[in-house]
């Protein structure tokens, strides 16, 4: 089991986001009948995740493009069930093959805990047939989507250890 993110590490991560390639930064899903937040600061990245934190079931989902990768961040609006979510028709989420994901788990104890997340190319191929409104895996530049993956899973692992 996994205790919260701290705030000292959600600095540290928010600024490793910022520090290269001017990156936009997105909610992954916002919430409902809302246009996605978006942060363009580490700054604005702390403050949402703050807020996040004092929900009960606290937790911050990002959408990260960096343009150095290629590809394209997309938005797409999803069609709820009213009668299933108090009324609520929508919400949009995010989407591309070479998106960095970062999820951190803000509240209470949880059995996967906070993480950085992108898929690789390989993914993206088996996959590409079955999302064709995603613009194709071979317009993403991997080795640089990996390379943004792996330096914030680096800086939010070394956090996560200096607990």
């Amino acid at each position: 089991m996994f205790e919260p993110i701290s705030d000292a590490a959600v600095t540290a991560l928010a600024n490793a986001v910022f520090a290269k390639g001017n990156p936009m930064v997105v909610e992954a899903y916002s919430e409902f009948e809302t246009e996605p937040r978006t942060f363009t600061s580490a700054a604005s990245f702390c403050a949402y995740v703050a807020h996040q934190r004092r929900k009960p079931c606290g937790g911050a989902h990002f959408a990260i493009y960096y343009p150095d990768t290629g590809g394209r961040l997309t938005r797409k609006r999803i069609t709820l069930n009213p009668s299933k979510r108090g009324g609520f028709k929508h919400r949009f989420a995010h989407e591309g093959w070479g998106i960095v994901w970062v999820y951190l788990h803000l509240v209470g104890v949880s059995p996967s805990g906070s993480f950085i997340s992108a898929n690789s190319q390989k993914r993206a191929e088996e996959w590409a047939a079955i999302y064709p409104e995603l613009d194709p895996p071979a317009t993403w530049i991997w080795p640089a989507v990996a390379s943004h993956a792996r330096r914030l899973s680096r800086v939010l692992k070394r956090r996560i250890q200096l607990r």
